[in-house]
């Protein structure tokens, strides 16, 4: 899935008790509302912002993916599930199927920031034919679908991050989840993966898919670095504590804390600029963790 420039991140607001504000996502015509009111508004993770003629609109956009990653070790042990369908690899007759139920399923999260259903469909279509087009590709091989019933309730499709395998879109129909769809998806892909050569696995969340967060931290993932990622949350922490949502007594450890992780991300970069590198803190890894949106 393609990432656009992405807007501020922000704090999330339960961790730093910051207020949300009184403006409801999901309502095209928005609220009245004066423009120091607006400008003192928290910002929510993954929304944009707009005052339009007194009329301020909070909607769904595209942001910098959080970056995942889990051994893959860990993944082909310790994510068996109990027997729940079927799951097989990719085959063309499920081409229609995973094309309908992607645009269902995205049409409904902030992943696509609020694009048009067509238009998500329309990516979907592209991204399966890609796959299903070279049959014999890795990532076609690797890619693998959930079926209960003879119905496709599931799918898994493979990417590459680098050189490392990646989770390029996982999704599971709503009368399926949480009933271990997902986690076995996510086995059944990980056992195509060849542990010496692959020793990790990288997938991807949007962060303001909270789902999509939790699932990936049941399921063992942590956070890689991603500078712009950790920028982000400074310029939200930032606001946050200029117009008063976090006390300073709060907010600037916190701050403090990111300035040290940027500069070492910073540092790695340099030396090895084509390369993933997980943040390299220890107690930090959780504590950053806990401010971002989970």
């Amino acid at each position: 899935m393609s990432v656009p420039i992405p807007p501020p991140l922000c704090l999330r607001p339960s961790v730093l008790d910051v207020p949300t504000p009184d403006v409801d996502p999901t309502r095209p015509d928005g609220v009245a509302m004066g423009s120091d009111k607006f400008r003192a508004l928290p910002r929510i993770p993954g929304y944009k912002h707009e005052l339009i003629d007194g009329t301020a609109r909070i909607r769904p956009v595209d942001s910098p993916l959080v970056l995942l990653a889990a051994p893959t070790a860990d993944l082909r042990t310790r994510t068996q599930p109990p027997d729940q369908g079927t799951v097989r690899p990719l085959a063309p007759d499920d081409r229609d199927a995973l094309v309908a139920l992607w645009a269902d399923i995205f049409a409904e999260m902030p992943d696509y920031g609020g694009m048009d259903r067509d238009d998500i469909r329309a990516d979907a279509q592209e991204q399966i034919d890609a796959l299903l087009d070279n049959p014999e590709g890795a990532n076609a091989m690797r890619s693998r679908v959930a079926l209960r019933d003879g119905t496709v309730v599931g799918g898994l499709l493979a990417g590459t991050f680098g050189a490392m395998p990646q989770i390029d879109v996982l999704f599971v129909a709503p009368e399926a989840q949480r009933r271990g769809v997902g986690a076995a998806l996510l086995h059944a892909f990980a056992q195509t993966v060849p542990t010496d050569d692959e020793p990790r696995i990288i997938s991807t969340s949007h962060p303001a898919n909270t789902a999509s967060r939790q699932w990936h931290r049941t399921m063992g993932f942590v956070p890689l670095s991603s500078r712009s990622l950790v920028q982000h949350v400074q310029i939200c922490l930032r606001t946050n504590l200029a117009h008063g949502h976090v006390s300073a007594e709060r907010g600037r450890p916190v701050e403090a804390m990111l300035d040290r992780i940027v500069d070492r991300l910073r540092d790695a970069e340099r030396s090895h600029p084509t390369s993933v590198h997980p943040i390299q803190w220890r107690r930090e890894s959780t504590r950053l963790e806990q401010y971002l949106l989970v």
